[in-house]
């Protein structure tokens, strides 16, 4: 029992979590064209396999100023991520180190959906093993 209230408080944090950084990159209004330089690559261990993670890192200017910033979503292949590709970031004006890849704002409110999934789920459990009692 527990466990199923430290799962569903952690996924509703998640989910609290997600919906702010949404709210936060849709007020990004600074614009600049980044740059695919690198590329890191995360293992963790799944069922039976391991798990690759490709994270890009890009580059670009603002002000002046040269930056050099991991995107923190992931993709599962390398080849979806092209070194040398240029793309728009869109940047908070006030913290320009902080972006998100234009077309991919969407990435924040998927995963505060995914978050609100799996607290329902555990919230569902949770009553469904009060109300067995």
């Amino acid at each position: 029992m527990i466990i199923i209230c430290l799962i569903f408080m952690g996924c509703f944090l998640l989910f609290i979590v997600s919906l702010i950084n949404n709210a936060k990159t849709r007020k990004y209004k600074g614009r600049a064209e980044g740059e695919i330089v690198s590329i890191n690559k995360t293992i963790s261990n799944g069922k039976n396999m391991k798990i690759y993670t490709y994270y890009p890192i890009y580059k670009y200017v603002v002000d002046g100023i040269t930056y050099q910033r991991e995107f923190p979503f992931g993709e599962e292949s390398p080849n979806d991520i092209p070194i040398g590709s240029k793309v728009i970031l869109k940047y908070d004006m006030k913290e320009p180190e902080k972006f998100i890849v234009s077309g991919k704002e969407n990435v924040w409110l998927g995963q505060a959906i995914i978050g609100l999934i799996i607290a329902l789920i555990m919230l569902a459990m949770l009553i469904g093993k009060y109300l067995g009692n």
